[in-house]
C-alpha cells in the first residue's frame, strides 16, 4: 500500500511538471483532498482528468462519473488542449 502510495505521488509530480510546459505561465496549481473536490462537483466550470495508469484504472471500481480519462504518458499532448476558462483537476490513485 505504502508503494502504491509512492508511486502515485511520483507519477502526479512528473504529470505536473509535464501539465507545467503545456500551460500559461499563470496557471495556478493546488492541491485538493477528497472532501474539497467532492464540494465541487456540480461546478458547471469543472473539468476532472483521471490521470491513473491503464492497469490501476482498469482495476479499481472507483471512479469519478464526472471525469474523462486521459493517458498520463501522453500529457504533453492532451495537456495543450485543455480548455483556459475551466477548474482543471488532475485524478491519481
Amino acid at each position: 500500500m505504502k508503494n502504491r502510495w509512492l508511486l502515485g505521488l511520483v507519477i502526479l509530480s512528473l504529470l505536473g511538471a509535464s501539465l507545467a510546459l503545456a500551460l500559461p505561465a499563470q496557471a495556478e496549481v493546488s492541491y485538493l483532498d477528497g472532501a474539497a473536490l467532492k464540494a465541487m462537483l456540480d461546478d458547471p466550470q469543472l473539468l476532472i482528468i483521471d490521470v491513473r495508469t491503464p492497469k490501476d484504472w482498469n482495476s479499481s471500481d472507483k471512479k469519478i462519473k464526472a471525469a474523462v480519462r486521459q493517458d498520463p504518458n501522453k500529457v504533453a499532448e492532451w495537456g495543450k488542449a485543455l480548455p483556459k476558462d475551466k477548474k482543471i483537476v488532475l485524478y491519481c490513485a
